[in-house]
């Protein structure tokens, strides 16, 4: 199936401190994830040790920094993605 080759040429790229991998990701091709439970996104005060699906804010604004585009935008291109990729409908 296609999803199945989608996945494939997925990969995770993980944040540098100079963000150098990320600003090569093309938007067709971002995904954003959490890491919930573990890896609490870092310099974010007052966050529990224990990470949440509700941090992927902190996630797409620390990727929409290092990729010079606004977080709405790169928010909408990985809810495509995700869609694409995992062949979810509306």
């Amino acid at each position: 199936p296609k999803g199945d080759e989608e996945k494939k040429r997925a990969s995770s790229i993980f944040i540098t401190e100079g963000g150098e991998a990320v600003c090569q990701i093309p938007l067709d091709r971002i995904l954003v994830e959490t890491d919930a439970p573990y890896l609490t996104p870092r310099n974010v005060p007052g966050l529990p040790r224990t990470n949440v699906p509700q941090n992927i804010v902190y996630v797409v604004r620390e990727l929409a920094k290092y990729m010079k585009v606004s977080e709405e935008a790169l928010m909408e291109h990985a809810r495509e993605n995700t869609e694409r990729i995992f062949q979810i409908e509306e």
